[in-house]
């Protein structure tokens, strides 16, 4: 083997390396499973209210967009955890005010149940 062929080696590896790093901390923590998600749970939404609402995930201090949901029906949506935790829904109604639910502990593989009431601000999430 060529000493040159010996020097670019380590090189190469050395780019990709870093190259995977530079990328993995430039991701959302929502991103998916592939850099800090540990699974995907599903949240069922039952929206028994006559509004259109836009559903968020809100986790700490930061929140997601799931969806939207019209009134009167129901939908599942998904999302990517990025840790086992406390998970709250704001449900932004379209022409009324936006709530957010209840904390729950959420956990990889977990189904929620969120349920949007005829008044907003009585909706409620629950895992099953």
């Amino acid at each position: 083997m060529s000493a040159r062929k010996i020097v670019r080696a380590p090189l190469l590896a050395l780019a990709l390396f870093s190259a995977g790093c530079a990328t993995a901390a430039a991701r959302s923590p929502f991103a998916g499973p592939s850099q800090q998600g540990s699974g995907e749970i599903r949240i069922l939404v039952q929206n028994r209210s006559v509004y259109q609402v836009r559903v968020y995930a809100v986790w700490g201090s930061k929140s997601q967009e799931l969806g939207n949901v019209p009134g009167q029906s129901g939908a599942q949506l998904r999302m990517d955890l990025p840790d086992t935790g406390n998970l709250r829904f704001r449900i932004e109604p379209v022409a009324a005010l936006q709530r957010t639910t209840n904390p729950v502990i959420v956990r990889p593989g977990d189904i929620v149940d969120l349920v949007v009431t005829p008044d907003p601000s009585n909706s409620f999430a629950r895992v099953r």
